[in-house]
């Protein structure tokens, strides 16, 4: 009996012995580094430069496995040398964003700021070696400004734009009767949609008037907007494109005695 209890137990202490060693190797997988090089492209007809250095280092970096994230977002100042430990494996990418979405529409008194960001294509981790990634970051959003026109400001008074996109009408920007091309701008997000509408306000004749108009907007693009007036009771606007002109001059015509 003895003898039985026996040849049990060291089956049981080998059975358990093989899990273990099951268990240890399933938990040791090997490592590789990944080396990464993030650089910004900026279209000169929204800004005049690249980021600099000091620019990029603030950058968030992030990692993905197949869709799940497996780095939280941290300053690309942090990485040493770009260079960073991930398990071996397969379906990795990498994102950098110089601010979030929400940060992007939501700083400079909700006026925003340029977002620029980017992704890597999927990459392989294997144990032992470094991989190398680069990709280019590139601006997310949309640069819009109004300026008045001498024709206009001669006969309109108490004027502004109002502007904000359908998908977030909570989120409402005045240009008011100072604003030019140089001054303050606004930034819209394009993930909610590319729609911007516009309100111009105006007083002719000390009466009130109204005129609507709207914009369909592409990332990297800044929208000139120009309100002016061909003569009394006429109020227009043309929208500069990337350093072109819109084909068409938006007339609406106004009754100066209504």
């Amino acid at each position: 009996m003895r003898t039985i209890k026996k040849i049990l137990y060291i089956q049981l202490m080998a059975m358990l012995m093989i899990a273990c060693n099951n268990a240890t190797a399933d938990e040791e997988t090997g490592y590789g580094q990944v080396s990464l090089a993030v650089s910004t492209s900026a279209d000169l007809s929204v800004t005049t430069r690249a980021a600099t250095d000091a620019e990029l280092a603030d950058y968030n970096i992030a990692v993905y496995q197949n869709g799940k994230e497996v780095m939280a977002p941290v300053k690309y100042s942090i990485l040493t040398n770009g260079t960073f430990t991930m398990k071996a494996g397969t379906g990795y990418t990498v994102t950098a964003e110089s601010c979030t979405t929400a940060e992007a529409e939501a700083v400079n008194d909700n006026w925003g700021q340029f977002r620029i960001a980017g992704e890597s294509n999927p990459f392989t981790v294997v144990e032992g070696e470094v991989v190398p990634v680069a990709f280019t970051c590139t601006i997310q959003n949309a640069r819009v400004n109004f300026a008045y026109d001498q024709s206009f400001t001669n006969l309109f008074t108490d004027f502004s734009v109002t502007v904000n996109k359908p998908s977030n009408l909570d989120r409402s920007l005045v240009f008011d009767s100072e604003s030019t091309f140089n001054s303050k701008s606004a930034f819209f997000n394009l993930d909610s949609g590319s729609k911007m509408n516009f309100t111009i306000n105006a007083k002719y004749n000390g009466k009130d008037r109204v005129v609507t108009g709207s914009v369909d907007m592409s990332p990297a693009t800044w929208y000139r907007i120009t309100v002016s007036s061909s003569g009394e009771g006429q109020i227009s606007f043309s929208v500069n494109i990337d350093d072109s002109i819109d084909d068409s001059n938006h007339d609406v015509s106004i009754n100066p005695y209504g």
